[in-house]
């Protein structure tokens, strides 16, 4: 059997394309960097592990905080500075689109454009973004409290009795519970069991991970979906076949399961029966066909919704907590002070933490700002990609760039960060510090951010409350001292 004629010429017009565009671009002054191969350009250059240590190495190397890679034909601009990154991410809209990831997006291989991280700039992204800030703004997460109380309550009761459990596996259970309820209204169960839509969840994310990366030539020659199942060098498909199915089952499914209760009255608020409960289209027989066109279109926006928050929410929220619980034991005189002022806060009559008062504590606020800040979540944020060709600082950044922010060079600026390895909560005393790399930038931040907020403060008051915090100790009687590492790190 042979190769069809149209994939073999859309493979050789795809590598005769990345010559061109090598070409093309040689006269145009790129942020510098390193010199690369005349077809392959700085492929081997890549980072392979740590890459936000190896990008701000380059940086000083070249004595710039934007420096360029090329790689098959695509510009991979770096930003080490928040001036780059505000001048650029923040004031200039041609930097709010997302790079193509057929592995991921395409509707032929894992199906997951519809999400919100993966959409381009355009119409869909809008309506997308929409259906999230209305039941995500600051003012609506009130709503959202019942929920993230009772799971921090249960994590209390979890650590109280942990058994034979992990530390880590109780706060992974205390994240996803937390997110799954206030996304669905669905509760894990406190048991100990385990949940399948917990494990398919997991599963996705880890498939959606894994889809982005550099590791399918997919991503870098589009022109390979289209190539036959049993061609050697096509297992890319079996993966993206199975990463179908697991959307069926942790998209899809949670989705019906919020619409069944709903039909049923048993459904609990949540951010998809309030989103549902906006559409006022009657009895689903009596549509018209454009009206049952709207209605599918409506479901889509907000299965698509729900999905992402927990995709985006899940691991930053345990990554931030286990952050925080490793500053508590290396800072004690932090965690007294936030103790205290959370203690003169609580229910006079349940002696337990009080949401309202909660998020309006300033010191537990700086304690979260700085958590994050000192181990970023993503140290290299999700990349932008540019709509046209731009001009800064003297240096062309060519249309369809790879924007990458290095949130954690940022964030060891000392000149926006003094003393920058200590975790130093006051250090937002000032306002004017810069304090939410974590969600991203522009009109790609988070709409999520202030969900995560909240149930991140509410949690860390009944740890503050419950719990004092001490390193640990090994069966010799020495002292455990943590180690604060970036959850990338090769050395985890």
């Amino acid at each position: 059997m042979g190769i069809p004629a149209r994939v073999l010429v859309a493979i050789i017009i795809g590598s005769l394309g990345i010559v061109y565009h090598r070409r093309s671009r040689a006269a145009k002054r790129l942020p510098p960097g390193p010199p690369g191969h005349f077809l392959f350009g700085n492929l081997k250059d890549l980072p392979k592990q740590r890459d936000w240590i190896a990008y701000a190495e380059l940086s000083k190397k070249y004595e710039s905080d934007i420096i360029s890679l090329r790689a098959l034909g695509n510009t991979i601009v770096v930003l080490n500075s928040h001036k780059s990154i505000v001048d650029l991410l923040e004031k200039r809209a041609i930097y709010a689109d997302r790079p193509s990831a057929p592995m991921v997006a395409d509707e032929r291989l894992m199906n997951l454009g519809g999400l919100l991280t993966l959409t381009p700039y355009g119409p869909r992204w809008r309506q997308l973004r929409r259906g999230i800030q209305l039941n995500l703004q600051e003012s609506a997460i009130p709503a959202y409290w019942p929920a993230q109380n009772t799971a921090a309550r249960n994590l209390m009761i979890k650590l109280l009795d942990h058994g034979d459990r992990s530390l880590y596996k109780d706060l992974q259970h205390w994240s996803a519970s937390s997110i799954l309820s206030g996304v669905y209204g669905y509760h894990l169960p406190e048991d100990g069991t385990s949940d399948p839509l917990l494990q398919h969840m997991h599963e996705l994310v880890v498939m959606f991970v894994r889809g982005s990366s550099l590791n399918f030539l997919v991503n870098f020659l589009p022109a390979l979906k289209y190539i036959p199942d049993w061609m050697p060098g096509a297992n890319f498909k079996a993966v993206a076949r199975q990463a179908r199915e697991l959307k069926r089952l942790a998209i899809d499914g949670p989705f019906e399961w919020v619409k069944n209760e709903i039909a049923k009255g048993t459904a609990e608020p949540s951010y998809v029966s309030r989103s549902l409960a906006e559409g006022d289209f009657g009895d689903d027989e009596e549509l018209d066909a454009s009206k049952k066109e709207e209605l599918m279109s409506f479901e889509d926006i907000i299965r698509h919704n729900a999905g992402v928050m927990y995709g985006a929410g899940f691991d930053t929220t345990l990554i931030v907590m286990t952050t925080f619980l490793i500053a508590m034991q290396l800072y004690p005189e932090v965690q007294a002070r936030a103790r205290e002022e959370v203690l003169s806060t609580l229910d006079p009559v349940t002696r337990l933490p009080v949401p309202s008062a909660v998020v309006r504590l300033a010191y537990l606020s700086r304690v979260l700002k700085e958590s994050f800040r000192w181990i970023p979540v993503l140290p290299v944020s999700v990349p932008h990609a540019t709509t046209q060709d731009d001009e800064y600082e003297g240096y062309t950044i060519p249309a369809r760039s790879l924007i990458l922010p290095n949130v954690w060079a940022v964030t060891r600026d000392e000149s926006i960060y003094p003393d920058p390895e200590t975790f130093e909560p006051d250090r937002f005393l000032d306002p004017s510090v810069p304090h939410d790399h974590a969600f991203g930038y522009g009109r790609r931040r988070c709409p999520g951010m202030h969900f995560a907020n909240s149930n991140l403060m509410i949690a860390f008051a009944y740890i503050l409350t419950v719990f004092e915090i001490e390193k640990g100790m090994n069966e010799d009687g020495t002292v455990i001292e943590p180690r604060p590492l970036m959850k990338k790190d090769p050395e985890l």
